[in-house]
């Protein structure tokens, strides 16, 4: 059996938080022992083992500045968390512990990187991929999330260090299509009236996630649209939908399944800046049988195309997204998006990640 440490911390849940809860929950599940030195929302739900670790914030465009300048007094804190801990590999996804605690970690065990979406880009971005590359040098091995940023991944660290992709995935035991009575339950419990279509948008509430066009959606749909999530548009979202009529902006909602039972369709806004593959609102989505329509822009073709989803013009209007969501409601799109989210269901996935791993050690 194996014994990984994860060393990650975030306060904010995302698709990378539940990416590591997911596999770990499973791993534990087939007997192994994780252990995460940090936290990150839901781990310690899952009945997790967790040494704390408190960090500063994720880097990211705002944050790096500082995060730098922390960045030694953390390696220490760091140094102690690990001093007793024997495990078989290090597993990171986040850039301050790819770059700023690599070479602490290899030093005691493999290291396994998972990196989820592109790199940011501009000055801030190549700073940041400079680090990476030299980083990487000590990596076993970076697991990605599609091909695209296995490309980008590639394309900043050069030839040498091992790539594989590994596309998410969902536990379709647990996540299931709503049968008509708890679609009923679902949707007087958000109290939503019977016979009204029903579009669910959910992600953070970004730019590049443009939660402000699914307000623009909601105005061309003809029933009631969902907007779940949180972040730094929430107060410009619900000013837009403010005079927008059968628009619920629910901020961020913890049982997402209730959304999936009371949806019809979902629509998935993103530009794709920064994106890899949004487990969140693609996989969980195809598990309730909820077809997804996209578009262009987005980082989701190849899946949306796959799952037997709608993907638009990248100059799509609203009303385009209206016909093509409501043109999406069938039971052969929803039996066709369930099938494909059995194809990624989260058992075989974990043993992929097992296998690769194994290969390293």
């Amino acid at each position: 059996m194996l014994t990984p440490a994860i060393v990650s911390h975030s306060t904010v849940p995302g698709g990378a938080e539940a990416y590591l809860t997911r596999l770990y929950r499973t791993f534990a599940q087939d007997g192994h022992s994780p252990i995460m030195v940090g936290g990150i929302p839901t781990w310690d739900d899952a009945g997790l083992d967790r040494i704390p670790l408190t960090l500063s914030p994720k880097w990211g465009g705002k944050t790096m500045a500082t995060g730098l300048l922390k960045l030694s007094g953390e390696r220490r804190k760091l140094k102690e968390a690990i001093e007793d801990l024997s495990p078989d590999y290090f597993h990171v996804q986040y850039k301050r512990e790819q770059i700023g605690f690599t070479d602490l970690l290899a030093r005691r065990a493999p290291v396994v990187w998972t990196e989820h979406g592109r790199f940011l880009r501009g000055p801030k971005g190549a700073l940041l991929a400079a680090g990476y590359r030299e980083a990487a040098k000590r990596v076993a091995v970076i697991i990605c999330v599609s091909a695209d940023v296995a490309d980008d991944v590639r394309r900043v660290v050069g030839p040498g260090p091992r790539i594989e992709v590994i596309e998410n995935a969902v536990d379709t035991s647990a996540l299931q299509p709503a049968s008509d009575v708890e679609k009923v339950a679902a949707r007087e419990s958000l109290g939503i009236p019977d016979g009204l279509p029903v579009l669910l948008w959910i992600g953070r509430l970004a730019e590049s996630k443009r939660p402000r066009f699914a307000v623009q959606l909601a105005a061309a749909w003809p029933g009631v649209t969902l907007i779940a999530g949180d972040g730094p548009l929430h107060s410009a979202v619900v000013q837009d939908a403010s005079s927008v009529t059968g628009v619920r902006v629910l901020g961020h909602v913890s049982d997402t399944g209730r959304l999936y039972r009371a949806s019809d369709v979902m629509a998935f806004t993103s530009t794709g800046a920064s994106e890899g593959y949004p487990t969140t609102t693609m996989v969980e989505s195809a598990a309730h049988g909820v077809p997804i329509v996209t578009d262009g822009q987005s980082g989701a073709l190849s899946a949306v195309s796959a799952s037997g989803g709608f993907v638009l013009p990248s100059d799509a209007t609203a009303k385009d997204w209206a016909e093509a969501l409501l043109e999406s409601i069938s039971p052969e799109r929803s039996a066709a998006v369930r099938r494909w989210a059995v194809e990624h269901d989260v058992r075989a996935w974990a043993q992929k990640h097992e296998d690769i791993v194994r290969s390293v050690l």
